[in-house]
């Protein structure tokens, strides 16, 4: 079950036009900044900031390692956020969140 998630958290702006389920329900959608077609290769380079969360599913220890990781990330994804409008994930992947 675990890989199926994992490749699941990586490539979930790739479906339904470049709408995750949640962007899908708001009207939204993931584009490049550089005009290219959005694709899984750039879905994965723009969700690999959520790996903490799935070390969660590490039995015992994972909890552990998910919650100082979690911390670190998520304070620097507000910063960020707050700063230039755009995750750490649209950094890396070149890409931005606009209305569908």
């Amino acid at each position: 079950m675990v890989p199926l998630m994992v490749l699941y958290w990586l490539s979930r702006d790739s479906f339904f036009e470049n709408q995750s389920i949640g962007k899908r329900f708001f009207n939204l959608k993931v584009v490049t900044l550089d005009g290219m077609p959005f694709n899984w290769g750039k879905s994965a380079i723009r969700n690999i900031v959520y790996l903490p969360w799935l070390l969660e599913m590490i039995p015992f220890v994972g909890w552990v390692f998910a919650f100082f990781a979690l911390a670190n990330v998520m304070l620097v994804e507000l910063v960020v956020v707050l700063m230039t409008e755009r995750r750490i994930g649209d950094h890396l992947g070149n890409t931005r969140v606009v209305r569908a």
